[in-house]
């Protein structure tokens, strides 16, 4: 796998200060007329698709498949994260079933996914996020790029993420904030990527956080926007938007399954921040599944 740094359209982690860089290409890659269900992706970074009745039984599947990892200790190929200093689950990544591509398609996301990247695709990677009651803790800000391009070596912004709700998300569980607009610029990360930082950034991440400063020039220009799902609702955003969410003090637990996409010609190489490449439970790079 080559690597050119130099030629690099979006450093980040070089022990420089944070900027904020236009993005130098598309967000909607087909030529074809945009399709009604995804006029405002465009501008705004994301779309949400709302549940519908005819998907319970693919539901119901998808839930027996996750309440299955939830209750494992370990795989080899699933990878659990616990709160910090607790055995609260807070993550599994590494996460693949049939039930997970069934949902996917008896909800006709596939369509869309294809319109927006416009060309093969592959699961870049899959990963359950756990807020539980009391003690879910918050996401910083970031974009998921920022991170998959340092510490995965993924070349442009064709990526998106699809995130199926699989409890209610709402202001007082935890659920995700983005801002509006904010995926039509990048902004770079000061500081230096240690050795397995994975290991720590599951946990709690420090480093591909957004500076406040760069933040409020964000929010200036796009605004905020609380992503309020029903159980079963899907969203799907652009790999550069900006997004967080608040830590969980409900007495009900947030639960969102992701299936991160790559398109085939945007597969990674060595990451941009000089480090290690992350385990194939973070990043897939030789066990590719793709998708039709």
């Amino acid at each position: 796998m080559e690597n050119s740094h130099t030629l690099d359209k979006y450093p980040t982690r070089l022990n420089s200060r944070s900027k904020i860089i236009k993005r130098n290409e598309p967000v909607i890659y087909s030529t074809k007329p945009f399709l009604p269900q995804l006029v405002d992706y465009d501008e705004l970074g994301y779309a949400v698709i709302k549940y519908k009745k005819s998907w319970q039984p693919n539901l119901e599947l998808l839930y027996t498949f996750v309440n299955t990892c939830k209750n494992q200790t370990e795989s080899h190929k699933m990878h659990y994260v616990r709160e910090d200093n607790s055995m609260v689950l807070k993550s599994i990544f590494g996460l693949y079933d049939i039930s997970i591509y069934e949902y996917l398609v008896c909800s006709g996301v596939l369509p869309f996914v294809a319109y927006i990247l416009n060309e093969n695709l592959y699961i870049h990677q899959t990963r359950l996020n756990v807020k539980s009651p009391y003690s879910g803790r918050e996401f910083g800000w970031h974009s998921d790029f920022e991170t998959w391009h340092a510490e995965d070596g993924m070349p442009r912004m064709r990526a998106l993420s699809v995130m199926i709700a699989l409890t209610e998300n709402t202001k007082l569980n935890g659920s995700l904030l983005v801002v509006p607009g904010s995926h039509k610029v990048y902004v770079s990360c000061s500081g230096n990527t240690p050795i397995n930082n994975y290991t720590k950034s599951l946990v709690n991440q420090t480093l591909g956080i957004i500076p406040q400063s760069k933040l409020e020039v964000l929010v200036k220009s796009g605004g905020m926007e609380l992503i309020e799902l029903s159980q079963g609702d899907i969203l799907i955003f652009d790999c550069n938007l900006a997004h967080g969410s608040n830590l969980n003090l409900s007495t009900r637990a947030r639960e969102n399954l992701f299936v991160c996409i790559n398109g085939v010609s945007n597969k990674l190489k060595l990451p941009y921040s000089f480090s290690a490449p992350r385990p194939e439970f973070l990043a897939h790079r030789d066990s590719l599944i793709e998708l039709t």
